[in-house]
C-alpha cells in the first residue's frame, strides 16, 4: 500500500521535447492507468487509500470523472481513448491480490469482458481496444515473460454487444 504523501492529482504534457504542467485530476491517487491521447484520454482506477474504481475522462484542458469501472483495481493496464478503452489486470485489494478482470468502455460505461489467461499486475498493454496485446507484470508466482493476445469486432454502436477471442500466452 501507499502512503497519503504519495498521492498526486499533477497532469503533465509532452509537446514532443518538454513537459510542462497542464492540469490536474478531480482525484488524487497512484498506480493508475491512463490510455489515449493529449486530446482524447482517460485516467484508469488506482490507489487513494483504498482501490479506486473511478475514470476521468479529458476534453485535452480538464479531467472530469466520469464512470466507474466494475472492478476496482490498482495497478492495472489500459489502451484505447475516452470513446473506446480496455482495460486489463491489475490488483483488486492494494496487498496482491491478482485480477484477470478485462473491461471495455464505450464512451459512456464500462462493461465485463472476457477475462485474461493469467491474473497479474503491473503488466503492459500495447494496441488498441479492438486488438492489444497484454505482456509481461507479476502474478502470484512471481515476474511474468508471456503475452496474451486480445481482438474484438467492432461494436455497430456503442453499448452494443461485444465479440472477443483471447488467444496464446
Amino acid at each position: 500500500t501507499s502512503s497519503a504523501s504519495t498521492y498526486s492529482s499533477v497532469v503533465e504534457s509532452f509537446n514532443g521535447t518538454t513537459w510542462s504542467l497542464s492540469g490536474s485530476l478531480s482525484v488524487a491517487r497512484t498506480k493508475l492507468s491512463g490510455c489515449g491521447s493529449a486530446l482524447c484520454s482517460l485516467a484508469v482506477g488506482g490507489y487513494t487509500g483504498s482501490v479506486s474504481n473511478v475514470v476521468e475522462k479529458s476534453n485535452g484542458y480538464t479531467f472530469v470523472q466520469h464512470s466507474l469501472l466494475n472492478t476496482a483495481r490498482t495497478d492495472l493496464a489500459s489502451t484505447g481513448n475516452s470513446i473506446y478503452a480496455i482495460c486489463s489486470s491489475g490488483d483488486t485489494s492494494g496487498s496482491n491480490v491478482y485480477s484477470s478482470a478485462t473491461e471495455i468502455f464505450n464512451g459512456i460505461t464500462w462493461k465485463v469482458s472476457q477475462s485474461n489467461l493469467t491474473a497479474r499486475k503491473d503488466c503492459t498493454q500495447i494496441g488498441s481496444t479492438f486488438g492489444n496485446i497484454i505482456t509481461g507484470g507479476s502474478s502470484s508466482s512471481g515476474n511474468l515473460n508471456t503475452s496474451e493476445k486480445y481482438t474484438q469486432s467492432l461494436p455497430t454502436m456503442a453499448g452494443s454487444s461485444i465479440n472477443y477471442i483471447v488467444t496464446g500466452k
